[in-house]
């Protein structure tokens, strides 16, 4: 019996540990706030070390309603190495699709300097990104993971995730009666995520999608059905069913639609920007409030440019 034991732990200490894109999440450390909207169990917003004027803008729009976001320490993108980028990405394998566009790669050993490749038979085995990303939206989709890990490991049932770019339009201590609205209409488990806008949604029913959306593809998907992401659908007075859109400054989360999209990275990994690649997320529920209570205002991005130093 030792000997068999000594055997299996042998074995095992010789199978390589491949680290995945949940080693890479953020721990939010010293949680001290979150709070003011009812039956909202927790509220984060993400907000870069590099930007502290755009968290004291934020706080000062939300005290006036006794709302008081945890801060989250934003993940810049730009500072990930290439070892951990071939980590967190997806690997091109074969049986995979190729699509119709270069994909962003990042040499592993090299000094995080991106090339655009095919994906080819000399593809098979590396890391790729869509050709739409750049570092700085990796890092971005990171700090969303991140808090969506913290939130279902705490044990919340609902939360509210905002970037440090909002922009108040109504008492947003409005999105309680809201959100028992949407529970009436389509029950606690009939949607997932809802977007506090009415901003930003992606495509147009009437036009062909392929023309609007190139990027909404990942190559581990190769029968992807792109329709969905269409949907506009009213439910009720108030709300919008969608398939797709732009932007995840401000969101409602439901556990079950934390649970969706945390099952989905980490068996898929990242390809696409995360506001983007949500939408393909298998049985994913996306609502919008037609009567938009916080927005987004236009700010210096620092997820598609580089503006600090590593």
């Amino acid at each position: 019996m030792k000997l068999f034991l000594f055997s299996c732990v042998f074995f095992a200490l010789l199978i390589p540990c491949h680290a995945g894109i949940e080693d890479h999440y953020r721990k939010l450390e010293n949680k001290t706030a979150g709070f003011g909207v009812k039956d909202i169990d927790f509220i984060y917003m993400i907000n870069l070390d590099q930007r502290p004027e755009r968290w004291i803008q934020c706080t000062m729009q939300l005290a006036p309603y006794g709302i008081y976001p945890q801060r989250f320490p934003g993940i810049y993108g730009w500072t990930i190495p290439p070892s951990v980028l071939n980590e967190i990405g997806l690997k091109f394998q074969h049986g995979m699709w190729s699509g119709f566009e270069y994909v962003l790669h990042f040499d592993p050993h090299g000094n995080g300097e991106r090339t655009y490749i095919p994906l080819d038979g000399k593809a098979y085995g590396k890391t790729v990104f869509s050709g739409w990303t750049v570092i700085g939206t990796i890092g971005c989709s990171l700090s969303h993971l991140s808090v969506l890990y913290d939130a279902y490991t705490s044990g919340y049932e609902t939360i509210w995730v905002m970037e440090d770019d909002i922009r108040i339009l109504k008492d947003p201590r409005l999105l309680s009666d809201l959100m028992e609205e949407l529970d009436a209409l389509v029950g606690p488990e009939g949607w997932d995520a809802l977007y506090t806008d009415y901003d930003f949604l992606v495509v147009d029913k009437e036009r062909d999608l392929c023309s609007q959306i190139p990027m909404m593809w990942r190559p581990d998907m190769p029968f992807l059905n792109i329709n969905h992401l269409a949907e506009h659908q009213d439910v009720g007075e108030k709300f919008m069913k969608i398939g797709s859109r732009m932007r995840a400054h401000s969101i409602i989360y439901r556990r079950c639609g934390i649970k969706k999209i945390l099952d989905f990275y980490r068996e898929h990994n990242n390809f696409l920007p995360y506001d983007q690649e949500i939408a393909l997320v298998p049985g994913i529920k996306l609502f919008v409030v037609k009567d938009t209570v916080v927005s987004f205002h236009e700010v210096t991005s620092d997820t598609r440019v580089k503006h600090f130093p590593k």
